[in-house]
């Protein structure tokens, strides 16, 4: 993830849309088919084979048997070629239960349990309301009898029942009770993929809030119902759990086409009733097994490529991950991998690195070739598999060996700070324990082997000096009897004595040497495994400073873990002398870590800390100097004159917004205040604080970004001032305003519209000064045409995403237009009572929206404003043609200044429609255009004389401005429309 930092939005508009494009449109531009490995790492997939998974858990058996009926993938397109089925089963039942089954996805065994009951998969049957299929009744009995244990079954669907009611209407929903025999039903309600991506969009919304309350943050992740939906999740997959391990009955698990909530539901309940599932190598089955084999599709919910549907992203495997981790939380000893092994899975599983989560099924990948073409993720595991360890792993702990059957209640469920925070470093502990955890036991290891490298040695030396006292003796007799010559006795001598010092001649050399060889390895053997609690850093090697001479040593005597140790290896005693005085460690310390667990540099926190403490000293003495400081008066002026030369300058760059404002202003309340320190030239002496006020109210009007700053002194005074008074009728409009039909310009377009702007309704350049806020929480679409537009007619335009980031802005006071593009659910409290309170006070309001459901911004503000509410999703994608009357005709417009030059003009591709109830006042709205089925899709509020509310309009079909921009009179009709709002505006 990389952050950038762009002043001008309008940069940043054309940095995002230049990424949008560099996304790939197919499989074969992915980046994973052009990575280049380090060396160390292999272009060789490790072969992952369904059949020793299964082979591992007891199949085939007298119960279950192999299938390779798929092997062309004529069964089911999205399973494996070889699936386990009832060994009861014929070919012509599962081909029949298939046809029944959405996708074809038939029930086949995923997890058989030591007990005998297994868990099985499938999709919903396509039973409508009263359909049945003889062939699957057949299959699940089959399934039924595997189970020695048991004479029922449950079904689980995933679905809210109140979902899979619904499917029937479109001839799916789930099994008919009455057609399947000792069968037990439960509905486990885990919402569809929709919802979930709209639960993580208002999560990250959370996650990026800058500054936020106690209470703002704690409704925020409340409404976002993140946690709620991996509550649900869990709870389903410990329902299975215990059904399996406790009441000994079979399970079929299925949602709508079994490849996102039936995926996460078995394979964490496999991951609760398994061990080996918890452990690094079985995880990596797992995911293989449940997830790729089964037909996840990753491509399509990852949004690998741009022809991905936007509809069909959605976190379904985010939840599966955080799933596991909050389990990792409640068992921490049980799992063997940590924290960062799930991060990383989920962060390749979008990266497009490796070729593991690309495609949607297994039959993709195989067409792909991406054993051949692309490197393995789980080789990049390998690899680092130390990093990626869980340093409280106890593989002889009864959590790491049983069955996990955990209660989750709210209180058990955490926010996962590491992954949604993961580059806020200043949330995120300067230390993480499990790091500094796996060093301090990497180092525990390390002296482990040390030590038995030492007792190693004194073994072998005690077996050298026995022989060499044999072997003694025997030469003495051999050279006296044989005359072997004594020059090689002394070489061999000098050879055995090299680093000794000299004995007493009461010992023999050999017991003399024994004995302080020994002594020495005893000492350093207790010095290592009792160290002194006083060495600092230095001392005990945790600096990691260590000579050449040493760090030779290191590498050449650092043991393994399960490495094996030569006895047969006989040291010399410049070898031995070399050990005693080296320790095979390479220190590392976990007190002032310079990098964090990802590699990623920490950042200078302290030294930040430092500064701003420097600083606010240096401000303290400031502020006391400017209330009881004498001649503060010259200073304060000298000071107002610097700042004063520094907005002027800025005002002359022209594209900095507003600036003309704030030096105009700055140099009037400056002479002010000068004027009124020389009419009261004792003020000081007599009011200490008045320098200071004077200093704080003059900075507080150049400061940039501040909610109530001198743009509302100028917008709310002396610009209405000039206006009112100097420019009693300014020339906003184009002499055409007004007029729909042009019949003399020069150029018209493939519209029959007049291309040249002077038949726009607002003249270039002429509204500066007018500032447009726009709400884009439709997040989707690319604003950069419509601003720019916007920008020609002299606007001031700000976009922002986020509810809480518009409702600062909008309270600003600095606009007169509030742009409002509507999403599919509200998450501030306040978001409708700040719009409304701006519109009242004479903001003007543009709104748009779309099909249901977003449609939620504009109908919440209607219904609270006028009793109106959008509601239809009509398919329209056709123009609208100008009828001087034709306000209520289907597919025309009518007369009015919003549509000057357009004559006509595109409806939008999916829209909406209002909905007036008993309590609209319609004599204060008026339709505009009606769409071609006759509804209304433009209407407008123009208040009446008096009244204190702004102008409002409403466009039910937002699409044309994200898709269809250069569509009939599309860009014209959006300016129009800004330009009748500004008129008017307070």
């Amino acid at each position: 993830m990389s952050e950038f930092l762009i002043p001008k939005e309008r940069d940043c508009a054309d940095l995002h849309a230049t990424l949008n494009q560099l996304k790939p449109d197919s499989y074969e531009k992915l980046y994973c088919f052009l990575y280049q490995a380090p060396n160390y790492l292999e272009k060789i997939w490790d072969p992952f084979l369904l059949a020793t998974e299964y082979m591992r858990m007891g199949a085939p058996n007298q119960h279950w048997k192999i299938e390779d009926g798929n092997s062309n993938f004529d069964m089911c397109d999205t399973y494996p070629p070889l699936i386990y089925v009832p060994t009861l089963t014929s070919k012509a039942m599962l081909f029949g239960s298939s046809k029944f089954r959405s996708r074809g996805r038939l029930p086949v065994l995923t997890y058989l349990h030591a007990n005998g009951a297994s868990v099985t998969r499938c999709s919903q049957p396509l039973s409508g309301f009263s359909a049945r299929c003889q062939e699957d009744e057949q299959l699940l009995q089959c399934i039924l009898k595997t189970n020695p244990h048991s004479n029922t079954m449950y079904i689980i669907d995933t679905r809210p029942r109140i979902n899979a009611v619904a499917n029937r209407a479109a001839g799916k929903g789930y099994e008919n009770e009455g057609y399947y025999s000792n069968i037990q039903f439960k509905f486990c309600p885990i919402e569809n993929i929709h919802i979930m991506r709209s639960s993580l969009q208002k999560l990250l919304e959370v996650s990026d809030m800058k500054n936020p309350t106690m209470n703002q943050y704690l409704d925020a992740l409340d409404s976002s119902s993140w946690l709620q939906h991996i509550k649900s999740v869990l709870d389903a997959a410990i329902f299975i759990a215990r059904v399996i391990d406790i009441e000994k009955k079979n399970v079929l698990v299925h949602c709508s086409d079994g490849w996102d909530r039936t995926a996460q539901c078995c394979s964490l309940s496999s991951l609760l009733l398994c061990p080996y599932y918890r452990s690094i190598h079985g995880f990596r089955m797992l995911i293989e097994k449940e997830w790729l084999s089964f037909g996840h599709k990753f491509s399509d919910r990852c949004g690998h490529t741009t022809t991905s549907d936007n509809k069909e992203q959605s976190p379904v495997f985010l939840q599966f991950i955080e799933a596991v981790w909050q389990l990792s939380q409640i068992y921490p000893t049980a799992f063997e991998f940590n924290e960062r092994f799930l991060i990383s899975l989920h962060d390749h599983s979008h990266s497009c690195q490796y070729g593991n989560f690309i495609g949607n099924c297994e039959k993709d990948r195989l067409d792909l070739c991406v054993k051949e073409r692309t490197y393995s993720f789980w080789n990049f595991i390998l690899q680092n598999v130390n990093d990626f360890k869980n340093p409280l792993f106890r593989p002889q702990s009864s959590y790491a060996s049983e069955v996990l059957l955990p209660v989750i209640n709210a209180q058990t469920l955490k926010f996962w700070l590491s992954m949604y925070h993961r580059f806020d470093s200043a949330l995120l502990p300067k230390e993480n324990i499990s790091n500094t955890l796996t060093r301090l036991v990497d180092h525990t290891t390390s002296l482990s082997d040390h030590a038995r490298l030492l007792e190693k040695r004194i073994r072998e030396l005690n077996s050298t000096f026995d022989n060499n006292q044999t072997t003694t003796s025997s030469s003495s007799t051999t050279t006296s009897n044989e005359g072997v010559d004594d020059s090689d006795i002394e070489k061999r001598n000098h050879h055995n004595n090299i680093c000794l010092p000299e004995f007493d001649s009461g010992l023999s050399d050999v017991d003399i040497s024994q004995a302080r060889i020994t002594d020495s390895i005893s000492s350093k053997l207790n010095t290592i495994l009792q160290p002194p609690p006083s060495l600092s850093d230095v001392e005990s090697g945790f600096s990691g400073d260590y000579s050449p001479h040493n760090k030779a040593l290191s590498s050449s005597f650092i043991l393994p873990h399960q490495s094996s140790i030569d006895l047969n290896d006989i040291p010399t005693l410049e070898r031995i002398a070399l050990e005693l005085n080296s320790i095979a460690l390479d220190w590392r310390s976990y007190n002032a870590p310079v990098h964090c667990a990802c590699s990623l540099p920490f950042d200078s926190a302290q030294r930040k800390d430092y500064l701003i403490s420097f600083f606010l000293v240096i401000a303290t003495i400031f502020i006391i100097y400017l209330i009881f400081g004498w001649n503060i008066h010259l200073i304060g002026n000298f000071i107002g004159f610097l700042v004063s030369f520094y907005v002027v300058l800025l005002a002359i760059d022209l594209s900095l917004t507003n600036n003309d404002a704030k030096w105009f202003i700055y140099w009037i309340v400056y002479v002010l205040f000068g004027f009124f320190d020389y009419l009261c030239d004792s003020l000081h002496l007599n009011l200490r604080f008045f320098c200071f006020a004077k200093f704080i109210f003059l900075i507080w009007l150049v400061i940039p970004h501040m909610i109530y700053d001198n743009i509302l002194v100028y917008y709310k005074t002396i610009h209405q001032f000039i206006l009112n008074y100097f420019q009693p009728n300014p020339k906003f409009y184009n002499a055409k305003a007004g007029q729909c039909i042009i019949d003399d310009a020069n150029l018209y377009d493939q519209y029959s519209n007049p291309l040249d702007r002077e038949y726009d309704l607002g003249r270039d350049g002429a509204f500066v000064g007018y500032r447009i806020l726009i709400g884009q929480f439709y997040k989707s679409g690319d604003m950069k045409a419509p601003i720019e537009a916007l920008e020609i007619k002299g606007f001031s335009v700000k976009n922002v995403k986020h509810e809480i980031d518009f409702i600062s802005e909008l309270r600003s006071n600095h606009y007169q237009i509030a742009w409002v593009i509507s999403s599919s659910s509200i998450d501030s409290k306040s978001f409708i009572s700040t719009l409304i309170d701006f519109h009242s006070n004479g903001g003007a309001v543009f709104l748009f929206a779309d099909n249901v459901p977003y449609v939620s911004h504009a109908s919440e503000f209607l219904y609270k404003k006028f009793g109106i509410v959008l509601a239809g999703d009509y398919q329209g994608n056709k123009t609208l043609a100008f009828n001087e009357d034709g306000y209520f005709q289907a597919g025309r417009f009518g007369q009015h200044e919003i549509f000057t030059g357009i004559k006509h003009l595109f409806e939008g591709v999916t829209i909406c429609h209002p909905v007036y109830s008993m309590l609209t006042n319609r004599r204060s709205i008026t339709t505009l255009a009606t769409a071609t089925d006759g509804n209304p899709c433009i209407i407008a509020f123009d208040p009446p004389i008096g009244s204190t509310e702004g102008r409002l309009c409403l466009d039910c079909g937002f699409t044309k401005l994200f898709i269809n921009w250069n569509s009939a009179g599309t860009a014209r009709f959006i300016v129009n429309a800004s330009c009748w709002l500004a008129r008017a505006a307070k």
